[in-house]
């Protein structure tokens, strides 16, 4: 019985659902987080304004740099339609070299700085204008294809042994189909995380679906009555 209910337990550990998150760890290279992203403007959320932001960890290279390559997919839609402009967020328990951190792709400017909606200071953004508010004709709608590239993230004192993200936003600019204005935010994601080295294998989701299907029968059956003799 021992066995079964470890087979349940362990298959319901690798069914982990999405779920608001604040901050995002990488330990390993592989590992990928898909950020969905709604919108606020004038401090007020508008429905159909939203973005995906996929990252996925390359690992630290020799120079002790965190790599990783990003999907940045505007999906806003009608009667809503958007700039998607700059995304950023803070490093947690290192400091950032902003001017040796850079990418490749629409977002090429590595920065830091104030982000609007009160949202404030942020260690480091990557943009495609001239800061982490965006600025320019720089970015993407949403009838552009996924915009993709690399970052690298340079550190001063050390690299640490994991990379975590925090304070995760993407910038809207172009806004079109709400009286609310033309510019906004996007904060808190939902965040999904999948680390490939926790996929099993085949035959091991095949021993952990037998697995649920022993576990449930074992917990239908009736327990037996106790025969009783008389004396």
């Amino acid at each position: 019985m021992r066995t079964l209910f470890a087979c349940g337990l362990a298959a319901s550990s690798l069914l982990l659902a999405a779920a608001p998150a604040s901050a995002v760890t990488f330990t390993s290279a592989g590992q990928y987080a898909i950020l969905t992203f709604g919108g606020q403007v004038a401090s007020t959320g508008v429905p159909n304004l939203t973005s995906t932001l996929k990252l996925t960890f390359n690992g630290f290279d020799m120079g002790g740099n965190a790599t990783l390559a990003y999907e940045m997919d505007n999906t806003s839609s009608a009667p809503i339609d958007s700039r998607v402009s700059a995304f950023g967020f803070d490093v947690l328990g290192a400091y950032v070299h902003v001017g040796n951190s850079s990418a490749t792709g629409e977002y090429d400017s590595a920065a830091s700085g104030n982000v609007p909606e009160g949202f404030g200071f942020v260690e480091l953004c990557f943009t495609a204008g001239s800061n982490c508010a965006g600025g320019g004709n720089g970015g993407i709608f949403s009838a552009d294809p996924v915009a993709t590239g690399n970052l690298v993230i340079a550190f001063s004192g050390g690299s640490p042994a994991s990379l975590m993200l925090d304070r995760l936003f993407v910038r809207y600019q172009s806004i079109s189909g709400t009286p609310l204005g033309t510019s906004g935010i996007g904060s808190q994601p939902i965040t999904s995380f999948v680390d490939p080295g926790l996929v099993p294998e085949p035959a091991t989701w095949t021993m952990l679906i037998a697995g649920f299907g022993l576990v449930g029968v074992a917990l239908r059956r009736k327990p037996r009555g106790i025969a009783r003799t008389s004396s």
